[in-house]
Formats: C-alpha cells, structure tokens, sequence
C-alpha cells in the first residue's frame, strides 16, 4: 500500500492529481470581537489514502494510471489497522466537500486570542479543514484516510499491511 503526504499534490504536475492549493484552507472565524480570517497550511504531519465514493468510473481512475482497485467495507476497521501499521497517534476519513473557494467558517467564541494568531486560530474548524477541494475536482468524488504522525512526513510511504486486507475486498471487473 502507498500512503502519501500533501506535497506529492501540490509538487505534481497533472491537472487530476496535481493541486497545488492542497492542504491549504481559507478560514474565516466570527467571534465576539469581529472577523478574522486568514490562509492556513495544514496536514503537514498526515499520511493521505484518497478513494471514491458511489459506483466505479473509468474515467478517473484510468487518469490516475490505475488498473485495479478494491472496495473498503469497514472504513474505522481498515484506518484503525493502518494507524496500528505506521504508528499513527490518530486518524480521521469522510467524503470531500466541493467549493469554488475553500475556505471554512468558524465560531470559536473566546477561545482565539485576537492578539496573536498561532495554530490554535487553524485548530477551530477542527478536521473539516481537509475535506474541502476545489469545484474542479468534484467528479472524483473523493473519499479521504487521515492519519496523524507525530512529526511532519514527506514523499510517499510504500508499505505492507496485510491487516488492513480483512476490510476491503477486489475489484471484480479490470479498469483497463
């Protein structure tokens, strides 16, 4: 299995995987105080699995260079035996959102400090951040893995985990 970070997107050169605004949110946060807003880097410390939601299309997938695949029937149970595999301290999946900008809307209340914006500002929308792509993308119909490490990753990480096999099961047609 190969795992990626969000460098290998914004460094690849190709209009469907290439997106050189991943891992980058617009936030906005209403609080008592006003409106703050700002763009923010996240994600550096995740591994990616990017999959699709709903029945298999072609079209993509051959974009991709993909020739095969298979379909994950216990989300929680394949990410738990990743995060077992690559000592992930946690982890998180859902669908993609679509948008023109990507850009999150907070209501933090008191919690941020006008004073100072740190990573905390980042942290109030919580996971939802990395699910956001851009309106272009929306025919992938992205269905996202997150796996938190411990320290900023790089490149891709090619490893054997045989203990996720359990919750997924082939493709029975080829894609080619």
């Amino acid at each position: 299995m190969r795992l990626v970070n969000r460098g290998r997107f914004n460094a690849y050169d190709h209009p469907e995987i290439g997106d050189n605004e991943e891992g980058i949110v617009t936030l906005v946060a209403k609080t008592p105080f006003g409106v703050i807003g700002g763009k923010y880097g996240c994600g550096f410390n995740q591994r990616l699995f990017c999959t699709s939601v709903g029945g298999i299309d072609q079209t993509p997938m051959c974009r991709f260079g993909y020739n095969s695949g298979f379909v994950i029937a216990d989300p929680r149970g394949f990410s738990e035996a990743i995060a077992a595999s690559i000592s992930a301290s946690s982890y998180t999946f859902g669908q993609c959102l679509y948008n023109q900008h990507m850009a999150v809307l907070g209501f933090p209340g008191n919690d941020v400090n006008r004073q100072e914006l740190s990573h905390r500002t980042g942290q109030i929308v919580n996971a939802g951040k990395h699910f956001i792509k851009q309106e272009r993308y929306s025919h992938q119909k992205e269905f996202r893995f997150l796996w938190d490490l411990p320290s900023d990753v790089t490149g891709a990480m090619i490893f054997d985990c045989s203990s996720a096999r359990q919750y997924c099961s082939p493709l029975t047609r080829n894609l080619r």
